[in-house]
């Protein structure tokens, strides 16, 4: 079982969506999406005589009047589950409605509004977590992050798990801990079959913490156990990378956890994809473009980087450039993302973002990994 764990921003959907469609997001890979803002929905403000709807006339930035429709405020709905359930429609999801120490991120405020409030509202974040339950193919992730001054105690998240299965008793349910002490009767008690454990590492590798997975792995739980790793550390910019050759496989991301999980007890691996686990901030015209690039036979991540921070975005030329200078990449004819970027490169009809390269590198290590590990197929 492998777990990929995403925020729900709109390149990382983007990514899942051509996954899909090309069948490369197997059986054995569970998508677990962390909810960090909502997405609400109206219905159109209607004439009340005709039904028709009413709009209203707006000249644009072209010069151009144009008609638009006019929402009418009292159908607001929230429709954040409802598109994570349709972009997974025939797959098992985990979601976890995203809480955090705040310390260790960097953000926007204004990019994290729903993390501010379920930070600060563990009723707001447990009644979130009980609408997760009305959607049959999503399971609903129960969050201990002990380092968090209001953290769920014991007996609350007992009685969330007691909670979400009121209805229906034989809802499935994910326990995720950062620091299981203090919580190993809770995870008997509420844990079964067909239930999953989800043992975040963070920034720290598997090997760090040998007692913790002895003690997991002697709960002999019923239910199925995942190391959920970030061999990326959230600080680690395109500035760290400058001194890598190109095509270079980088020690600055330890791809281990997918070699040793099993050694230490658990039954299946996550991660990020490649990516960071970091939080919307300020976003930046300027700094060095970086491509990473998995590859599944060595399992490490071959870095193409433009030392230029000035440069920008403008720099992804120059990296494309050494990607396609690199014999045993460029000839890889099936890679998704290799394909889209060539195609990009080749058009130049319009350059790169940084934020369309999240894509890239989440598409190229499913794809990889799919191609790589029979085991999570």
């Amino acid at each position: 079982m492998y777990v990929i764990a995403m925020k729900n921003r709109p390149y990382e959907i983007s990514a899942m969506k051509q996954l899909q469609k090309h069948g490369y997001l197997r059986p054995g890979m569970v998508p677990l999406v962390e909810i960090i803002k909502e997405t609400h929905k109206y219905d159109d403000l209607v004439d009340p005589e005709t039904g028709a709807p009413i709009k209203r006339k707006q000249r644009c930035n072209d010069g151009v009047v144009r008609s638009y429709r006019i929402a009418d405020e009292s159908t607001e709905r929230d429709v954040t589950l409802q598109i994570v359930s349709d972009l997974f429609s025939a797959k098992d999801v985990l979601v976890d409605y995203f809480r955090c120490d705040l310390g260790k991120y960097h953000y926007d405020a204004g990019k994290i509004e729903l993390v501010l409030r379920l930070n600060r509202d563990l009723n707001l974040y447990c009644g979130k977590v009980l609408g997760i339950a009305a959607y049959p193919h999503l399971i609903p992730v129960i969050t201990v992050k002990q380092s968090m001054d209001d953290v769920l105690s014991p007996e609350q998240v007992v009685s969330l798990a007691n909670d979400l299965r009121r209805d229906n008793p034989s809802q499935r349910i994910a326990l995720r801990f950062d620091d299981i002490d203090g919580y190993e009767n809770v995870a008997k008690q509420v844990l079964r079959d067909g239930d999953c454990l989800i043992y975040d590492f963070n920034e720290q590798p598997i090997r760090s913490k040998p007692v913790e997975c002895r003690r997991l792995k002697n709960l002999n739980l019923p239910a199925q156990t995942v190391a959920l790793c970030s061999p990326r550390r959230r600080e680690l910019t395109g500035k760290d990378f400058k001194d890598c050759k190109d095509g270079e496989v980088t020690n600055l991301i330890d791809n281990a956890h997918l070699d040793v999980y099993r050694n230490y007890g658990f039954d299946g691996v996550g991660d990020y994809g490649g990516l960071r686990d970091n939080l919307p901030d300020r976003g930046a015209n300027k700094g060095r473009a970086l491509a990473i690039m998995y590859d599944g036979k060595v399992n490490g991540f071959k870095i193409y980087v433009k030392d230029d921070y000035d440069l920008g975005p403008n720099g992804f030329w120059d990296v494309v450039e050494h990607m396609l200078a690199d014999t045993e990449l460029a000839q890889d004819d099936t890679c998704l993302a290799l394909a889209a970027i060539t195609d990009k490169y080749r058009r130049h009809e319009k350059g790169y973002t940084f934020a369309e390269w999240i894509k890239y590198t989440l598409v190229r290590y499913i794809q990889q990994l799919a191609i790589s590990r029979p085991e999570f197929v």
